[in-house]
């Protein structure tokens, strides 16, 4: 009798789970930083920046990735154990992070950013071999997707490469010329390079399940990919260059890139024919917040002091809701095939509790919303309120998952007869 070798979830569960706790975890570390009147740029508060966009958001995006890089290219990802292997270290590497930066113990963030960057590397060789094969020898669709999946993940390594750079400057004791201009350059690399337009290739697939529409205008998703793109390496230019004319030329290119995204985004949702409207409303929420952060990235460079808000909406407000909208219908599905099998199609409308979505929703939306306003005021109460909404929020969603794996969990036919 021979053993037939079970196939893995599509998407790495645990990793998923990961990056769900880094949310629910940055909630109390907000709450905490807020309660000791933190509101500035600062090792704890870099702690917060770290455990979001890496924990919290980069880990997501990389469980994702194994998924959506080789069905959206037409790729075979050979290494495909190896890449889901390195999400664990890489997690290790940014909990260390989060940690050396909480107790202001700059060796261990050194280690951390080490850490991350090799087991980055680890994930990167099999994932970037793939999509330079896809980019040579798939059709013509696939084989651009390919090559904007390629140059994201480029855009990640060259912001990890950074970040390991100012973490041993830091360690050492020599950080005064590096992080002059080094956290900017890192935090577009990282926030545009990386994970926004990363979004704006990835979203016009999911849009597809998520509202039953895809936008329609190609051209157009072709011109926002090239302004982002072009737009984050002039910033970064401008950045190292300290030039205020070339940062305003990157800055508007990134702008403009967002105003087509947008035209996608709503366009794709006002047409929506899937009547699960939770993770929609998320997406919508997101393009809002994606446009207030815009427009105070905008005042920054035209010289207002609004950098922790700017952080922060772009952060939770853009990056964050964007990935709930995601989280309310990915892993509902992942869910459903490791538990009714491979083949299961259960919508995720069926076993999530709508009431549950929607307060999750508002409470995220009230958490964005304070928060901005308190950093903007400087008003830390506020803050911790917004941080208490979100951490209510981030409840919400756990409850409601839990109790959609507990619906799956019921044969079909006992749920019939309810």
């Amino acid at each position: 009798m021979s053993l037939q070798r079970r196939e893995p979830p599509w998407i790495p569960p645990g990793a998923l789970v990961i990056g769900g706790l880094s949310q629910g975890l940055s909630w109390l570390l907000l709450l905490a930083l807020a309660l000791r009147g933190e509101d500035s740029l600062g090792p704890h508060t870099l702690a917060w920046i770290h455990l979001v966009a890496l924990g919290w958001l980069t880990m997501v995006a990389l469980a994702i990735l194994i998924f959506a890089a080789p069905n959206f290219t037409d790729a075979t990802l050979r290494g495909e154990r190896l890449a889901r292997f390195a999400l664990y270290p890489f997690a290790l590497g940014a909990y260390l992070m989060v940690a050396g930066f909480l107790a202001e113990r700059f060796a261990a963030v050194a280690w951390g950013a080490a850490i991350l960057a090799a087991s980055l590397a680890l994930y990167l060789l099999p994932m970037l071999a793939a999509l330079g094969v896809a980019a040579a020898r798939a059709p013509r669709t696939e084989r651009a997707i390919a090559r904007a999946l390629s140059g994201v993940l480029v855009m990640l390594a060259a912001a990890a490469a950074l970040g390991v750079v100012m973490a041993l400057a830091l360690a050492l004791g020599v950080a005064h010329g590096v992080l002059t201009r080094g956290p900017a350059i890192h935090a577009h690399l990282a926030g545009v390079g990386w994970l926004t337009i990363l979004i704006f290739g990835i979203s016009m697939q999911t849009l597809g399940p998520i509202a039953g529409r895809r936008p329609a205008r190609r051209w157009r998703h072709i011109t926002l990919g090239i302004l982002a793109l072009l737009g984050v390496l002039v910033v970064s230019a401008a950045l190292a260059a300290a030039s205020g004319a070339l940062l305003w030329i990157g800055a508007l290119s990134i702008a403009c890139a967002v105003v087509l995204y947008l035209f996608d985004l709503f366009e794709a949702l006002a047409g929506a024919r899937n009547p699960h409207r939770p993770p929609q409303a998320f997406l919508a929420a997101a393009g809002l917040w994606l446009a207030l952060a815009v427009a105070l990235g905008l005042g920054v460079v035209a010289g207002a002091r609004w950098q922790n808000a700017y952080v922060y909406v772009a952060l939770v407000g853009w990056l964050g809701q964007i990935v709930n909208g995601h989280l309310h219908h990915i892993p509902v599905r992942l869910m459903a095939t490791m538990v009714r099998g491979e083949q299961d199609e259960t919508d995720p409308a069926e076993v999530l509790s709508a009431p549950l979505s929607w307060l999750a929703w508002a409470l995220a939306q009230l958490a964005v919303a304070c928060g901005a306003a308190a950093l903007l005021a400087g008003a830390t109460p506020l803050l911790a309120f917004a941080a208490l909404c979100g951490l209510a929020g981030w409840c919400a969603m756990l409850l409601n998952a839990s109790s959609a794996y507990r619906r799956l969990s019921v044969p079909r036919s006992t749920i019939s007869l309810l």
